[in-house]
């Protein structure tokens, strides 16, 4: 029972010493914003935070909802998820639209990784591409936490 111990003790200690301490952060979503901007996707929509500050969001078919507008950046700390504001005007692509509605949306994005779109395939290899699907997205977790009616926001 003894030497079950010490063994247990002897990997444990091996296991911690292999493990790397050095290894990168997450990286940060609001870095990569500012930085080169992302899209994200929920399969039916998109949603782009250009690194200029501009919002646009819209059906990846041929029918939907549609959000003009800016974007920035609001309570975040290294590590976190970002929060990230939007006053955007709403539309409609192929569709009645509101003449001048406006929405306050808050996001809050995850760390994630900038991936290219792979269709998905079938049991024999075909690929089946559904609706338009931007060439890269940024695959992470993300929320809309709020999406509020707003007056027409000050430029």
């Amino acid at each position: 029972m003894r030497r079950n111990k010490m063994l247990f003790r002897l990997f444990v200690a091996i296991a911690l010493i292999s493990l790397q301490c050095d290894a990168a952060p997450p990286p940060d979503p609001a870095v990569e914003m500012e930085k080169s901007g992302i899209t994200l996707t929920d399969g039916s929509s998109f949603y782009t935070f250009a690194k200029n500050g501009a919002f646009s969001s819209g059906p990846l078919g041929i029918s939907g909802r549609t959000f003009a507008g800016h974007w920035k950046l609001g309570e975040h700390h290294a590590g976190s998820a970002a929060q990230v504001i939007v006053e955007a005007k709403f539309g409609w692509d192929n569709g009645m639209s509101p003449l001048d509605e406006y929405r306050r949306i808050v996001f809050f994005i995850y760390s994630g990784t900038t991936t290219r779109y792979a269709p998905p395939k079938d049991g024999n290899g075909n690929s089946h591409d559904r609706g338009e699907m931007p060439e890269n997205y940024y695959k992470c977790y993300w929320l809309i936490d709020e999406l509020t009616k707003i007056s027409k926001p000050s430029k």
